[in-house]
Parts: C-alpha cells; sequence; structure tokens
C-alpha cells in the first residue's frame, strides 16, 4: 500500500503539543524534508511559543533562508 503524504496547495499545519513532546523537532524536520512534503513552495510560515529556546532563532533563520530561496517574501 502507498500513502501520499505531501501536503497540497492551501494546506495548513498546526503542530501543538506538551512540553518536550518533539514539537520543535518535528518542525525542524518538515523544514528539512520540505522538498519531499510539499509540492509547492510555502507562502506563509508563523512560530508561536510561550517560552523562547535559543533553538527558535535557528529554527527561523532556516525558515527564512527556505523560504528565499523558493522566491518568497518572508
Amino acid at each position: 500500500m502507498t500513502f501520499d503524504v505531501r501536503f497540497k496547495q492551501g494546506s495548513s499545519i498546526l503542530v501543538c503539543g506538551p512540553s518536550g513532546s518533539g514539537k520543535t523537532s518535528l518542525v525542524s524536520s518538515i523544514i528539512s524534508y520540505k522538498h519531499l512534503l510539499f509540492d509547492y513552495p510555502a507562502e506563509k510560515v508563523f512560530l508561536f511559543y510561550t517560552h523562547h529556546q535559543d533553538i527558535y532563532e535557528d529554527l527561523m533563520k532556516r525558515v527564512v533562508h527556505s523560504l528565499t530561496e523558493e522566491g518568497c517574501v518572508v
């Protein structure tokens, strides 16, 4: 059985869960494998958090770099 797990244009993703559940790791993986998971470039990326962690800075740099590579305005 084969599954197509790519996100289609117009999709939205919400990642939520308790502290330590792997949300940041999941988002980081999604960004790393965006070329396999999305059939279109992202238009917008929002990152909401309650308590700032240093890893968010790196994550947002990767998002901005990724979006600018694809010609999107951030």
